[in-house]
């Protein structure tokens, strides 16, 4: 901006007189900037209220349909057992659940691991000559004998690493660890069940100085063959011997007829052998034959002194003490044809039950990985983590039932799920129409203007909130598109639907209601209120309708308010609908014409500052056309004064 040097010949305050005249003419420029300022929030008031009136459309989206309503909930006799999600094609009944295990993670805790000078082990740098004597072109294995019969072969050498080794675990998709400050492995299945299972065997030293010896590995059978292969069912402890194993046929003697024999020969910890018969039949003294059971198994185990038991939950064998089953006769005593399936394949004995140590000694503790079991409804399933999902219904257990008792599941119909639906509805449309109300029925300001920065320099920031505030609140006052709006939503909420068995039906039918008039408050004369909401102290005490139609006549309850909803998202679609050059697609207000509006606005006021400022600097010329004509008549008149000899 140029320096204007203005009055000094004059004497007269040229700049004020400038200004003065500028001011005057300066009105236009300063109420199109108002109307712009005023039009701006206006849009912004018009973008909060779109936002909100959306959110009813999209729960209105949700209500719509009858599907919608059908919520479906389960309750437990004993919520500490299991926790259920009920999808909505759940069955309507009660469930009888049994919780028989919990699901496992295979866990291994190393035993305490010490280096052979003592000094302290890190991870990176200890190596395996230093925990054991294995020599410099020495190779010890390992072998991880994972669930699936698959085995990996781990080497080590005399420089392989603790770090190298956890490296190599986990490769094997195994959890693995060494805490240097309790000097232990720590080895883990990535996930819970019994596929996770593991054992790590191989060269007993390199066991036992890792600390991944355990000291004692037999604990249960792995399930007999039966169930990995066969559709024959579940194996109780009436199941006969001859339907899991095959037996040579019937011998003839002097003495009678009598059923082929299979062996089991047993080793027990203090060396003691024994052989147990096995025999498809007995039969009684009239000749009638009884089939040897599971149960009958596990009698002559027992009187052999074998603490064993058969666990139809587990499907497996159980055997307690240092037992070792060491093979059976597979030739059928003299019997051409060899047998097709070997004694302790068929019982499950072949497998992880003859793996133990003698000596006892402490070593690494082992944590089985189990999949989880339940019965529901008299059917068994199986999970590998604690979670079910059977026809509809989510179970997860938490907790094992007491042996013989059981939990009831039962499946019914949300009706709190419908009510807080239908509560959430109108929680959200009391809302709506409310601010509608307040922004229609506003007070005018028709003194307020924007404050102009000048005058916000005088007062305080909530003396500029406060004096804003006022005119933004009056903005929408009797518009017409928030009328249209309005109107619609709440000619919809009056009006009345037929209901099979019940004719037409109104929101008061159910119990839902406008206040008095006296009674509202201010603009929320148009507000839902639901009887016996004990959440609104306005409705309250009133009998509650609503929850006694849904738990009496649930399909009267959702067809009225599907169909409700249905017209009511309707009708927003249609007040929202695109119009061109004034309102997009979604909008509830012009917000394309507002915005054409206020572009226009820029426009405007950058051709009214340009006449402003030509006005201004015109002006100024005519005051320095001025300043220079009087500075001219006063070099004349010096010139003749001297002229005359003046002075």
């Amino acid at each position: 901006m140029a320096m204007r040097m203005s009055g000094l010949m004059s004497g007269m305050d040229t700049e004020s007189v400038i200004q003065q005249l500028v001011e005057a003419r300066s009105t236009k420029v300063k109420t199109a900037k108002n109307s712009q300022t005023k039009l701006q929030w206006k849009q912004d008031i018009w973008k909060g209220l779109n936002n909100k009136l959306k959110t009813l459309q999209s729960k209105l989206n949700d209500l719509r349909f009858s599907s919608g309503y059908a919520k479906k909930v389960t309750k437990s006799s004993n919520e500490g057992i299991a926790s259920v999600l009920t999808s909505d094609t759940a069955v309507n009944g009660a469930h009888t659940l049994e919780v028989h295990r919990m699901a496992k993670t295979a866990y291994m805790t190393g035993n305490k691991v010490s280096r052979k000078d003592g000094k302290e082990i890190d991870i990176t740098k200890t190596q395996m000559s230093d925990l054991m004597e294995i020599g410099y072109d020495e190779k010890k294995n390992l072998t991880l004998n994972k669930a699936d019969g698959s085995q990996v072969v781990i080497d080590l050498t005399p420089q392989t690493t603790i770090s190298d080794l956890l490296t190599k675990l986990k490769a094997e998709g195994l959890n693995a660890n060494f805490d240097t400050k309790q000097n232990r492995f720590y080895i883990s299945a990535k996930e819970s069940g019994a596929a996770g299972n593991f054992m790590i065997t191989g060269d007993s030293e390199a066991l036992w100085k890792l600390g991944l010896k355990t000291s004692d590995t037999k604990t249960a059978t792995d399930r007999p063959q039966w169930l990995d292969g066969t559709d024959k069912g579940a194996i109780r402890g009436s199941t006969r011997l001859d339907e899991l194993m095959d037996f040579p046929p019937e011998l003839e003697s002097s003495l009678g007829t009598f059923s082929g024999t299979r062996t089991l020969n047993i080793t027990k910890a203090d060396g003691t052998k024994i052989g147990i018969s096995l025999e498809a039949y007995t039969r009684d003294e009239n000749g009638v034959r009884h089939f040897n059971t599971i149960d009958d198994l596990v009698a002559k185990l027992k009187d052999a002194g074998v603490d064993a038991a058969f666990d139809p939950i587990q499907q497996r064998f159980t055997v307690r003490g240092n037992v070792k089953f060491e093979g059976s006769d597979n030739d059928f005593d003299g019997y051409a044809e060899t047998a097709k399936t070997d004694v302790l394949t068929a019982l499950g004995l072949d497998k992880g039950i003859n793996d133990y140590d003698i000596t006892n000694q402490a070593g690494a503790a082992f944590v089985q990985g189990q999949d989880a079991m339940i019965t529901l409804d008299g059917a068994l399933y199986t999970s590998t983590n604690n979670s079910f999902e059977i026809n509809g219904l989510t179970i997860t257990a938490q907790n094992e039932t007491e042996p013989g008792k059981s939990v009831t599941l039962t499946t019914q119909q949300d009706t709190d799920g419908i009510y807080n639906m239908v509560k959430d509805f109108l929680k959200t449309y009391n809302e709506v129409i409310n601010e509608i109300d307040k922004l229609y029925n506003a007070d005018a300001a028709k003194d307020y203007e924007p404050l102009s920065d000048d005058e916000k320099s005088t007062m305080s920031e909530a003396e500029i909130e406060k004096y804003e505030q006022k005119i933004k609140d009056s903005l929408l006052r009797r518009d017409g598109s928030l009328n249209s709006v309005g109107s619609a939503l709440r000619n919809i909420m009056l009006s009345g639907f037929s209901v099979s068995g019940h004719g037409k039906m109104y929101l008061a039918s159910f119990g839902i209601s406008t206040l008095n008039y006296f009674a509202a408050p201010d603009n929320e004369r148009n507000a839902y209120h639901i009887d016996g909401d004990p959440d609104d102290s306005s409705s309250s005490g009133n009998e509650d309708k609503l929850k006694s139609m849904i738990a009496s006549d649930p399909d009267a309850v959702i067809s009225f308010f599907s169909q409700l909803t249905q017209s009511l998202y309707t009708e927003m679609n249609k007040q929202s609908s695109s119009v061109e050059g004034y309102r997009s697609f979604g909008s509830f207000y012009d917000d394309k014409k507002m915005k054409s509006d206020y572009d226009d606005y820029k426009s405007k006021i950058k051709d009214l500052e340009k006449k402003l400022a030509d006005y201004e600097d015109k002006w100024y010329k005519k005051f320095a056309a001025m300043e220079t004509a009087m500075a001219k008549m006063q070099q004349n008149s010096s010139a003749v004064t001297s002229l005359l000899g003046g002075q």
